[in-house]
């Protein structure tokens, strides 16, 4: 297991790396900054990921349980939206538009300053909020299967704290290849990697049970309690 937890701790520097470039590339359209956590709500992580979490906190013990999911006042109750601009144009994202009926939670890593408890280990996605993130999209007919496979349709995501404004609007109209994450392409990679895992663990190469499916990223949080110790959290976005 250790070869596909390899690549994907290599995986995670390169996207660091994008992501760092980017945040200095498109810095006056951003209003990231430490302790804002916007855009950290539960989510659900593939068993590498889950896994890779697992091991770091293994080896620099376990976030304070008696402070996650973020600030007291903020248990996830605040709006927000992610805005997507696909073939009609641009328009709130209304699959993770926030409602009263069922809020988002949210991360469960999140200190009670709204800092990342795990941020050396976070996962993929954490690395690129607040970017501009491109998707393939795809579409199924009432049976499940993939319609129109061959062809390749992008939608491109990011918060709508950022690139606000005439200035912030031309940015994103001015995206390319070089300017944005690749989801996508990084996703591929991401299950291709799973799959080696997942792989590995059926052939026996790690004694301890690894799930087959997502996770939510919270399940951690059980697992570790016992007899660990709590880490010292380093404050990130």
């Amino acid at each position: 297991m250790s070869h596909a937890l390899d690549d994907y701790r290599a995986l995670q520097d390169r996207v660091t790396r994008a992501a760092d470039r980017l945040f200095a590339l498109h810095r006056r359209h951003l209003n990231c900054a430490r302790g804002c956590y916007y855009c950290c709500d539960e989510i659900t992580v593939l068993p590498i990921e889950i896994e890779a979490v697992r091991q770091w906190i293994e080896q620099n013990g376990r976030p304070d349980p008696g402070t996650p999911g973020g600030p007291p006042e903020d248990r996830g109750g605040t709006p927000q939206r992610v805005h997507d601009r696909s073939a009609d144009g641009i328009h709130t994202n209304t699959d993770t538009a926030r409602s009263s009926a069922s809020p988002t939670q949210r991360c469960a890593f999140l200190g009670s300053c709204g800092e990342c408890t795990i941020y050396q280990a976070r996962p993929v996605i954490c690395r690129t909020h607040g970017l501009p993130l491109s998707y393939r999209v795809y579409e199924y007919d009432e049976r499940g299967r993939q319609l129109r496979p061959d062809e390749h349709e992008y939608i491109d995501l990011w918060c709508d704290l950022n690139f606000t404004g005439s200035d912030g609007a031309a940015a994103i109209d001015s995206l390319t290849d070089d300017t944005r994450i690749n989801m996508a392409m990084i996703n591929e990679e991401l299950e291709r990697l799973n799959e080696a895992l997942l792989s590995q663990r059926g052939a026996g190469g790690h004694p301890r049970t690894v799930p087959t499916e997502r996770r939510p990223l919270a399940v951690l949080l059980d697992d570790t309690r016992q007899e660990r110790p709590v880490a010292t959290p380093e404050l990130g976005t």
